[in-house]
C-alpha cells in the first residue's frame, strides 16, 4: 500500500489554488495543477477524485466561513441599526476572511462557475438587497422619501457586490482594500436620500 504524504498533497492544493485563480474553475487543468505540483495527473487522483473536490477542499471553509457569517446576521436583532452600519459589518468581515484567505475568496466570488458555489455572488447580493430593502427604505421612509422604484435597492446591492468584487480581484493589500470598500459603501450610501429620488 502507496502512503499519501501531507506535503505532496500540499503542493497539490497550492498548484490547484494557483490554477483555479487564473483560469477558474471551468477552465483550469488537472493536467497543469499536476505539472506545476511536480507530480502525475495520477498521483492527483489519488488525493482527489476529480477536478471538482479539488477545487471543494480549496474553497469550502471560506465558503463555510462567509456564510456562517451571513445567516446569523439574519438572526441578530438589528432593527436599532442603520444599514450602512450592517454594510460596514459585512465590509469588516470579509477583510477578516480576506486577511487568511484572499485567494479563497477571489475564487469563491469570481471564479467558481460551473461549481455548486457558482451562485454565492448572487446569495450576498440577495442578502445585500434585503437590508437595504428591510432598513433602508425604513429609514428614508421616516424622513418621508418613498422610494418610487424599490427596485433601486436591488440595483444598488448588485453594483456594491460587484465593485466588492472588482477590489478583491485588482488588490492584494488588506488594509487597502478594507479603505477602498468603505469609501466604496460611503460614495453609495452618504447622502442618499439627497440623490435616490
Amino acid at each position: 500500500m502507496q502512503y499519501l504524504k501531507e506535503d505532496v498533497k500540499e503542493k497539490i492544493l497550492q498548484s490547484g489554488l494557483k490554477e483555479f485563480k487564473e483560469k477558474g474553475y471551468l477552465d483550469a487543468s488537472v493536467r497543469n495543477i499536476a505539472q506545476n505540483a511536480g507530480v502525475s495527473v495520477g498521483s492527483v487522483y489519488k488525493y482527489f477524485q476529480n477536478k471538482e473536490c479539488l477545487f471543494n477542499t480549496i474553497v469550502e471553509p471560506v465558503y463555510d466561513k462567509l456564510m456562517n457569517y451571513v445567516l446569523n446576521l439574519g438572526k441578530v436583532d438589528t432593527s436599532y441599526q442603520d444599514p450602512i452600519w450592517e454594510l460596514t459589518n459585512i465590509k469588516n468581515k470579509i477583510i477578516d476572511i480576506f486577511k487568511d484567505n484572499s485567494t479563497e475568496l477571489l475564487i469563491l466570488m469570481d471564479k467558481s462557475k460551473g461549481t455548486k458555489y457558482h451562485d454565492i455572488k448572487e446569495d450576498l447580493i440577495l442578502h445585500v438587497h434585503g437590508i437595504l430593502k428591510d432598513q433602508l427604505v425604513q429609514q428614508l421612509k421616516s424622513k418621508g422619501i418613498i422610494l418610487k422604484y424599490k427596485d433601486i435597492t436591488y440595483i444598488l446591492a448588485a453594483t456594491l457586490v460587484d465593485g466588492v468584487c472588482m477590489i478583491l480581484r485588482n488588490n492584494d493589500d488588506g488594509m487597502k482594500i478594507s479603505y477602498l470598500i468603505q469609501q466604496l459603501i460611503n460614495i453609495y450610501f452618504d447622502d442618499i436620500e439627497k440623490r435616490i429620488l
